[in-house]
């Protein structure tokens, strides 16, 4: 790899044509990396644009947060626009709920999983279930436990 040398001549011409660059953007009213040039009236303007604008967006009066540099007691109170009202949807049950709401009934083990297989097609694995929600809702404390004990199996022995 050879290095290119650049000639006085190229140096100087390569100088004119940034300078060149400098002084057009420069009058244009931009820096040398081609961005605008803010002075202290501008900068000035765009901040005040710019807290109108995010009060627009906030829907606050941009008198009332002026000069309030984050401090909590000089904040305006943000008024929001009302949401429409969403529409009342029915849940699909779930396995849970359903389990639940017959262990709640004081239905049996046997009662609450032939209703789980009949609405959730849960296989014979899944037996467990209304022992597993009853045992819930006890540590839950929304059944007693001498409830729970009246409506469970009786243990083999």
């Amino acid at each position: 790899m050879s290095k290119t040398v650049k000639t006085t001549e190229q140096k100087k011409s390569d100088k004119a044509a940034y300078d060149k660059a400098r002084r057009a953007n420069k009058k244009a009213g931009r820096n040398s990396t081609g961005h605008k040039i803010l002075t202290t009236s501008d900068k000035l303007a765009d901040r005040a644009a710019i807290i109108a604008e995010r009060a627009e967006l906030k829907k606050v009066d941009p008198k009332a947060t002026a000069g309030t540099h984050g401090r909590a007691e000089n904040k305006a109170v943000v008024t929001k626009t009302p949401k429409p009202a969403k529409e009342l949807t029915t849940h699909q049950p779930t396995v849970a709920s359903v389990a639940r709401q017959m262990v709640i009934a004081g239905q049996t083990d046997e009662d609450i999983f032939i209703e789980l297989e009949r609405q959730f097609h849960v296989g014979a694995e899944k037996k467990y279930y209304p022992c597993w929600y009853r045992s819930q809702l006890v540590r839950k404390g929304v059944i007693t436990k001498a409830f729970a004990d009246e409506h469970r199996p009786a243990k083999k022995e």
